[in-house]
């Protein structure tokens, strides 16, 4: 019998010599791209010698001078956000960064995501704001960017969106991407950006700034952003979520209370599933702004209220998302009969923030690339999400004749277009998305570092599991696979029912004795008396359940399938 998902385990190897550590995560660190000693001890430790010169990024000379410039002579500097978190952080980090630093700083964040606009910008000159700093966004705004030099204002853009071949001609264009400079790391959010910017700033006047509040909205960006925790990221998200733990931002605080969001402990997950979209709550459904609020006050009343506020705006995505969803999936299922590779559907009445979401959900549920479209008027726009053998960007510039405006990254790219646009658009996504995918086995793949029988899986290697976090996209939590395992015992978690989610005790028999490991699974179809008929080969994850006292460690259930039938 076929798994619904595919398990992908490494190519068997010599272990190369890294230095003292158990075997299994010499073999984890190997599957990362780790070859030597001093490799796996850099990313162990996760210190600052996975920072670059911030130096080394085109264009920050230039962006550095005229900050120092306008600081010194007390002029009004802009920034212009975007109004999702990385955005929003971004934002906030130059912002609080530059005022410290001396800088009368007047901070703008549209109500929702559109970009650079030339009325933003005029916005800011009527305030008399003649350099302004962009913070994730702006790479494209090549006729904003021209508005801006005609207009007398010295424009630093700041974004680490893939840039096109023709940048905007500001004063500076500071983008890891660029292929024109020596960085040694592409992949910061827009909030990296704007820290690297903040501390080339610092290091320009001789100063260093408080770091920790700044690296705390650094990691909720990047985080946020989906932004893969290696390299220079590794450093800057793990440094960031222990500053998150004491933070004194009230607005944090009183988010985290109303979602009840432990920060005692914070990990990438609870960002990316509890705050981010709390704090996205505002731009899909309302005013940007508000989010910025929430972070950067620091009054507890306005705090509770704002988080009040957003807390309500989230419940009301959720309830919008999953309306949407059922609206739209005739079209999902009609795109599925015809064996098409990318699904394509146009949604009425939905907020354009949410279309993002949508294409996500319809990803997530059947494995193909989504594109989302609304068309408001005569003006439509889209958005994407796609898998790893599709890249939705590169395909969204080959159909750039088409489009008025388009930006993202492999996996999630946005669009406007005009309607008379979208059957050409539509045409020319499923063609290439037809090119590239057909044939292909599109099953959900897990990739597992390393199988292991489970009498030989040893609680003390938790630990060094722990140092190899932060987990996310780039760098996952590690997972296991070990075969032909009983379950000793099956309990329905609470609201569990129904087959939906067990707590149980998994055990191996051997030599007069039994070892056995609590494990938790959710999102489980087999009845109790199907988990107890046989062995089961099992892929899971180790974590700490910090809700018993002491905290005890257990397995997290990833798949599982008949011991039989697993190979």
């Amino acid at each position: 019998m076929e798994r619904a998902r595919r398990w992908v385990l490494p190519e068997p190897g010599p272990l190369p010599d890294l230095g003292p550590m158990p075997g299994p995560i010499a073999r984890i660190l190997v599957n990362r791209g780790i070859r030597t000693a001093e490799e796996a001890e850099r990313f162990l430790a996760a210190d600052e010698r996975l920072l670059e010169d911030p130096f080394r990024l085109a264009d920050m000379p230039a962006a550095v001078d005229r900050l120092l410039r306008a600081i010194r002579a007390g002029e009004p500097i802009g920034v212009y956000g975007d109004a999702d978190a990385d955005g929003l952080t971004a934002t906030l980090v130059l912002t609080e960064a530059l005022t410290a630093l001396g800088g009368h700083v007047l901070p703008y964040i549209p109500g929702r995501r559109e970009g650079v606009t030339v009325e933003g910008l005029r916005g800011l000159a009527e305030k008399g704001c003649r350099v302004v700093v962009t913070a994730d966004v702006g790479v494209s705004a090549v006729a904003e960017a021209a508005f801006a030099r005609a207009a007398g204002i010295d424009l630093i853009i700041t974004d680490h969106h893939l840039p096109p071949d023709t940048l905007p001609a500001a004063l500076a264009v500071v983008n890891p991407r660029r292929s024109d400079q020596d960085y040694g790391f592409g992949d910061l959010a827009g909030v990296g950006v704007a820290y690297k910017l903040a501390e080339a700033v610092a290091l320009g006047m001789g100063r260093r700034l408080e770091a920790e509040p700044l690296l705390e909205l650094v990691a909720i960006g990047t985080i946020a952003d989906v932004m893969p925790l290696v390299g220079e990221n590794r450093y800057l998200v793990r440094r960031g979520l222990k500053a998150l733990a004491g933070t004194r931002r009230p607005g944090l605080r009183a988010l985290a209370g109303l979602g009840r969001v432990d920060l005692s402990a914070p990990s990438a997950d609870m960002v990316a599933f509890q705050l981010a979209p709390r704090l996205n709550a505002a731009s899909r459904l309302g005013d940007g702004i508000l989010s910025f609020r929430l972070l950067s006050t620091r009054d507890h009343a306005e705090a509770r209220g704002l988080a009040e506020t957003l807390e309500r705006l989230n419940v009301e995505r959720q309830t919008t998302v999953v309306e949407a969803v059922d609206r739209l999936w005739p079209q999902v299922e009609s795109a599925l009969a015809a064996g098409l590779s990318l699904i394509f559907v146009q949604v009425d009445d939905c907020p354009p923030g949410l279309l993002g979401l949508l294409a996500s959900r319809i990803t997530d549920a059947v494995r193909r690339p989504a594109v989302v479209v609304a068309i408001d008027g005569e003006e439509g726009r889209g958005s994407g999400r796609s898998i790893p053998e599709f890249d939705l960007h590169a395909a969204l510039t080959r159909l750039s004749q088409h489009l008025t405006a388009f930006g993202g990254h492999r996996l999630a790219a946005g669009f406007n277009f005009r309607r008379e646009s979208l059957p050409a658009i539509k045409a020319g996504l499923l063609e290439l998305a037809e090119a590239e995918l057909a044939g292909r086995d599109l099953r959900p793949a897990i990739s597992v570092d390393l199988e292991i029988p489970l009498a030989e899986l040893n609680p003390g290697l938790y630990p060094w599991l722990e140092r190899l976090g932060p987990f996310g996209h780039g760098n996952p939590e590690p997972r296991f696979l070990s075969r032909r395992v009983e379950v000793l015992r099956v309990e329905a978690l609470a609201g569990g029912a129904n087959g939906e989610g067990y707590r149980l005790m998994l055990g191996v028999r051997g030599r007069g004795r039994t070892i056995a490991w609590p494990a938790v699974a959710f999102s489980v179809s087999h009845s109790p008396e199907t988990l107890y008929a046989r062995p089961w080969d099992f892929v899971y994850t180790v974590q700490l359940n910090r809700r018993r006292y002491p905290p005890t460690q257990e397995l997290n259930i990833v798949d599982l399938a008949p011991a039989e039938t697993a190979d």
